[in-house]
């Protein structure tokens, strides 16, 4: 499993808190200092019932001051202290990540260590990097106990502090004013509080940000390090932020996204009605119609997805959705928990996919998973994600352009970098299928960026880049690929590539046009076995060609390609 050395908080922050803690707690205490004054200077010059009662409170007040006083002190301290041991928390941690370095381990963004892996090395290489695995698991273990200590301490401090509000006399003054909810002063406490629930709210959601900056790695680790009631606060304020981070736990990325799916499709029938409360009904204008158009079957597509997901718990989690990108929607889809099974398949489906046909490819997912889950080991589970965060070609023309490839890679890199960061337990085997355009896209994200995938699988693809698998920086024995021999992106062609024949298929030129077709021999990676009467979108339909996908799934490869 890999080491996490993130560690939440920053201690410059948290000394800028402590010393505008500080400040306050001396303008209380001038404040006392001048009731003290007053008190007695009344001494000498003022008799009488008034002049006492005046006193009594002035020297009521005085005292409250001074005991608040002390209590912006007690809390400065508090944090003072905290920085210091969050900074030496942190100093562990770039320890380990020093060793780990030198040592020849792999760092997966900034924040977590790849163990050593299973290829085989040299004696000396391997035995260098079992030495900085251990070395760095010790340090990070030693950091990790400094920093539970470190919030002990804090939470200690804070609660011995605030025994200090026993010596504030006029603390049940504001009890009852808090408790009558037309009081003046309790409207203006309970704005006050408001406020300050808004202000740590926002607090919470700039640290989150910044640990987005960092990685997935980063978000997990800041995750676990918030307070369920953070936590709660974070997706009842912001859904749709932490629903469509990576790193962030599935089930949560799954509860954000529920949440949004009523207010997105309220938002795309709000959006519809705009769009054709500006058109001339007599218009004639394609684009425009297009695009109401589109926006009409991606609400249909969240009716559907909508039934297909079922209830919370059914077995499907929601991993990301964008009703209204590109006007064709965006969607992922996990069936079954990615974060705690063994076996693990990214699907990226290709031309024309959008949110108005997500539903089908969920679909399919589901019947892979659960052919993959009949082959798989006994007791290991299987999950499937459907991956559609990205622009898809709308029709075959648009296919021929590598730009929305080009602009998917990073981020189908990113989400398959948060399957590992999120992953409970030994990593799991993790694959990557792209199917027509979507092969090109995983091509271009593993030659781009990498994956983080033990293999990566084509099918019925156009080209994936590159002219040979070993230029995808992976070992070609983990690169698969398989084309039905009916499969029309096979058919040999000479002419003009844009040209359209019946059933939209292109005429003319090589069909694979971004790169050597990865299932001929050629291209140097293994082949994956297919039916030969399968069409191009018949690959879950084929008992053959559904066997290999699910094999590969779950591992089990041993005779084939």
């Amino acid at each position: 499993m890999p080491i996490n050395i993130f560690t939440a908080g920053n201690p410059g922050s948290v000394r800028e808190l402590a010393d505008a803690v500080r400040k306050l707690g001396t303008g209380v205490d001038e404040v006392a200092t001048g009731l003290h004054r007053a008190r007695s200077e009344s001494e000498a010059d003022w008799d009488g019932h008034a002049s006492d009662a005046f006193r009594d409170a002035a020297n009521r007040d005085a005292k409250d001051a001074d005991a608040l006083a002390g209590l912006h002190e007690g809390l400065a301290t508090a944090l003072t202290v905290f920085a210091d041991e969050l900074t030496t928390v942190k100093a562990r941690m770039e320890q380990a990540r020093s060793v780990a370095t030198a040592g020849g381990l792999q760092m997966m963004g900034r924040s977590l260590i790849t163990e050593p892996g299973p290829m085989p090395l040299p004696p000396e290489e391997n035995e260098k990097q079992q030495k900085a695995w251990r070395e760095a698991k010790a340090t990070v273990k030693y950091a990790r106990a400094l920093e539970r200590a470190a919030h002990e301490h804090l939470l200690a401090a804070l609660k011995a502090n605030s025994v200090g509000l026993d010596g504030i006399g006029q603390r049940g003054a504001w009890a009852q004013a808090a408790a009558a909810a037309t009081n003046p002063d309790a409207m203006e406490l309970a704005g006050a509080a408001d406020a300050m629930d808004t202000q740590a709210a926002q607090a919470t959601r700039s640290a989150f940000e910044k640990a987005m900056q960092g990685g997935p790695a980063a978000v997990k680790g800041m995750w676990s390090a918030l307070t369920s009631a953070q936590q709660a606060d974070l997706i009842s304020r912001f859904p749709q932020m932490v629903g469509s981070t990576d790193g962030v736990p599935v089930v949560v990325r799954d509860q954000a996204n529920r949440s949004l799916l009523a207010q997105q499709r309220q938002a795309l029938v709000d959006r519809i009605r705009d769009e054709k409360s500006r058109l001339d009904p007599d218009s004639e204008n394609a684009a425009d119609w297009e695009r109401i158009n589109q926006l009409d079957e991606a609400l249909k597509g969240i009716d559907k997805l909508n039934e297909t997901l079922g209830k919370p718990g059914s077995g499907h989690f929601l991993l990301g959705i964008d009703s209204t990108a590109d006007s064709r929607g965006r969607v992922i889809v996990a069936t079954g928990n990615p974060d705690t099974a063994e076996h693990v398949l990214t699907y990226v489906p290709g031309t024309t996919a959008d949110l108005g046909g997500a539903a089908g490819d969920v679909q399919r997912n589901d019947m892979l998973v659960q052919r993959a889950s009949e082959m798989a080991p006994e007791g290991q589970e299987v999950a499937g994600v459907m991956w559609l965060d990205y622009n898809a070609p709308p029709d075959l023309v648009a296919a021929s352009d590598k730009t929305y490839a080009f602009d998917a890679g990073e981020d189908l890199s990113r989400f398959q970098e948060g399957l590992r960061a999120t992953h409970e337990g030994a990593p799991s085997h993790n694959t990557v299928l792209g199917h027509s355009y979507g092969s090109t896209v995983v091509g271009y994200s593993q030659r781009d960026h990498g994956l983080h995938a033990n293999d990566v699988a084509f099918i019925g693809s156009p080209g994936v880049g590159v002219s040979e698998a070993q230029d995808l920086h992976m070992s070609p024995e983990h690169v698969w690929a398989g084309t039905s021999a009916s499969d029309p992106i096979e058919y040999p062609h000479s002419g003009d590539p844009v040209e359209i024949i019946r059933d939209g298929w292109i005429k003319g030129g090589d069909p694979h046009i971004h790169g050597q077709d990865p299932s001929d021999p050629a291209f140097g990676g293994r082949i994956l076995p297919t039916d030969p009467t399968g069409g191009h979108s018949d690959y879950w339909f084929k008992q053959q060609s559904m066997d290999s996908l699910a094999k590969l799934t779950v591992g089990q490869t041993e005779g084939m390609g």
